[in-house]
């Protein structure tokens, strides 16, 4: 019986890593919270709802930001969390940009998103506003 049991938990081993490593994962709906970003144009590929957060600051949002975009970020957090609130729900997934690539605010309020509120479905655009600037010129 215990030679069975070893057996049967070395086979699966190699068939999780076949699921962990697969290269249609996230299109196949899998989590990709252990990465915590995701490409633009997987965003553009996936089915469900996407709730655009966007984490700069209000004098930039307020120049311009991605079409039905909310406002949230870490210095305002608790006046705007509010209004996020208001618009997010559970079947929608959450993606939060920055200003660019080194920006550092999506990942913070990505991470509050996750702890505070105990949201899954929260992703940062790889790349940030940039990122979506250089596909909607």
């Amino acid at each position: 019986m215990r030679e069975c049991a070893l057996v049967l938990l070395l086979a699966a081993i190699p068939a999780m890593l076949t699921v962990w490593l697969h290269p249609k994962r996230a299109a196949l709906g899998w989590s990709r919270l252990d990465l915590g970003q995701v490409e633009l144009s997987e965003v553009k590929g996936w089915q469900s709802p996407v709730l655009w957060v966007d984490a700069r600051e209000d004098s930039t949002y307020t120049r311009e930001h991605i079409p039905d975009a909310v406002l949230l970020n870490e210095t305002e957090w608790n006046r705007l969390i509010p209004g996020f609130l208001e618009v997010w729900r559970p079947d929608v997934r959450v993606v939060v940009y920055c200003g660019e690539q080194t920006c550092n605010a999506s990942e913070e309020v990505a991470r509050r998103l996750r702890r505070e509120l105990n949201l899954t479905d929260v992703y940062v655009l790889k790349g940030g506003w940039d990122s979506w600037q250089s596909q909607h010129r």
